[in-house]
């Protein structure tokens, strides 16, 4: 290397000869041959960690000698988990260099702080019960802000979704990394969870070995139900009022519709024969985790109502129906009770009732017990009308009620001193003549055996004042 003198003969053909001197200047130009290698290290109980260029070398090499070799980073900390990029320059002999880059993995231990999850703060889906429709919430699950360059991925999940495939995530789902700001990322993963059943997951990293974070989430959309609504009406039927409720939750808003148009009241009389469609929509705003009482989201239910088909033109009437009174000694005359034959819906019929030719109400009163009326059934779609008769009958057995605190009498004792018990002139609301009888405001007398005389029980009491028990006696309504 350097300077060197070097002398040059020449020799003809003929032997003859001459020489010349010159200086040669001889230089390593050329840099060494730099090899790296990726190494992996665990940092130790204190959270620190080293590396040396012999452990990144692999191998580099130089025709003039290698004079040394130097790192840009040795020293590791809890702040460099992850994959660390780190140069090796190599220099020969003769102060030539070259550079590689090695990868160093930075393997995280007990001293390093654990990055959080949550279902919040990524940069999608702030509300962790957020309302897809039908029953699906979506939600982001984040870990972080932390350090860049980490690996986040599924080791365990029950319930939530790929909202692509809505298929649950395979193990394994890498959560994808996004940045912060210098140095700093977040890892996210967006998912979708189902009404009422929510999700568990844990993510594992391999950076952080042993450490396993979870989280889970459940939400609920409210459960409307239409109440007071029946599945079939007649096209005369009473206007329904529509109503319904979300289990006592607070709403936003609740709203009806039939067949899609707004409406408060389902009215059979403004819309056609046929299958009508009422749907109930309520929103209960956001919803609350876990917790069935706060739920949130728009949810709505839907109830076929059918409005059956007009009755036949044709109608008869049965000649005679025996009716009976209830025990509020009233009866309902209805279409169905006094129709011959089979008819789509008796609410298309008005019964009028006659006594003597004189309209009477309907329901009938007690006071026609006994006695046969006239009736006559309409068509309120057609006006056709057949009549017949009815008689009014009472076939509840009458009921006695004695007050528990009996009276003693005496085996000597002047039974016709003991006064009876008194009848009620208020049968059932005024009602007379029904054999009924409140006698709650009187004693029972208490049976005694008095020596041979015949036992006297409250029965026996109310045959001597009363007279036999038997089927009540009616009375005419003009007396």
């Amino acid at each position: 290397m350097g300077a060197n003198t070097v002398t040059l003969t020449v020799t003809d053909n003929n032997g003859n000869t001459s020489t010349c001197a010159a200086t040669v200047i001889v230089e390593d130009n050329t840099g060494p041959f730099a090899l790296c290698q990726d190494v992996t290290i665990v940092l130790d109980l204190g959270g620190n960690g080293s590396i040396t260029a012999g452990q990144i070398d692999d191998g580099s090499n130089d025709a003039c000698g290698i004079g040394s070799m130097m790192l840009d980073q040795t020293a590791f900390d809890c702040s460099d988990v992850g994959v660390n990029a780190v140069l090796l320059t190599v220099t020969d002999n003769n102060g030539n260099t070259s550079a590689c880059t090695a990868a160093v993995t930075v393997i995280a231990s007990l001293a390093c702080p654990v990055p959080f999850i949550a279902n919040y703060g990524g940069p999608h889906i702030g509300d962790p019960c957020t309302c897809l429709g039908d029953g699906k919430f979506a939600e982001e699950i984040v870990i972080g802000p932390t350090l860049p360059g980490l690996i986040w991925e599924l080791s365990q999940n029950s319930g939530l979704l790929d909202p692509n495939t809505l298929l649950p995530f395979a193990i394994g789902t890498d959560f994808t990394e996004i940045s912060v700001g210098v140095g700093v990322s977040i890892y996210v993963l967006e998912g979708v969870h189902l009404d009422g059943i929510g999700y568990n997951i844990e993510a594992e990293s391999p950076f952080y070995p042993g450490i396993t974070l979870s989280i889970g989430n459940l939400c609920y959309y409210p459960d409307p139900v239409i109440t007071g609504l029946a599945d079939e009406y007649c096209q005369n039927s009473n206007p329904v009022v529509l109503e319904g409720n979300a289990g006592g939750v607070a709403l936003v808003s609740e709203s009806f519709t039939i067949d899609g148009n707004p409406a408060v009241i389902f009215n059979p009389a403004l819309l056609n024969g046929g299958v009508h469609i009422v749907t109930y929509t309520v929103d209960a705003g956001t919803a609350g985790s876990f917790d069935p009482s706060d739920p949130g989201c728009v949810a709505s239910v839907s109830q076929a109502v059918e409005i059956v088909g007009t009755s036949p033109n044709l109608m008869a009437c049965n000649d005679l129906v025996a009716v009976s009174v209830d025990e509020n000694c009233e009866a309902l005359i209805v279409g169905d009770m006094v129709l011959e034959g089979d008819y789509y819906c008796y609410g298309d019929f008005q019964v009028d009732i006659y006594y003597n030719l004189n309209q009477i109400p309907n329901p009938i009163t007690y006071q026609y017990v006994g006695l046969t009326l006239d009736y006559t059934a309409i068509n309120l779609n057609t006006g056709n009308e057949c009549s017949g008769q009815l008689i009014v009958q009472d076939l509840l057995e009458p009921t006695l009620s004695c007050n528990a605190d009996p009276i003693e009498i005496g085996c000597n004792e002047d039974l016709s001193t003991v006064p009876p018990p008194r009848r009620r002139r208020q049968l059932f609301g005024s009602q007379r003549g029904t054999g009924q009888h409140d006698l709650s405001g009187h004693r029972c007398l208490r049976r005694w055996n008095c020596g041979g005389r015949a036992d006297l029980d409250s029965r026996g009491y109310l045959r001597q004042h009363f007279g036999a028990l038997h089927p009540p006696h009616y009375h005419s309504p003009n007396r």
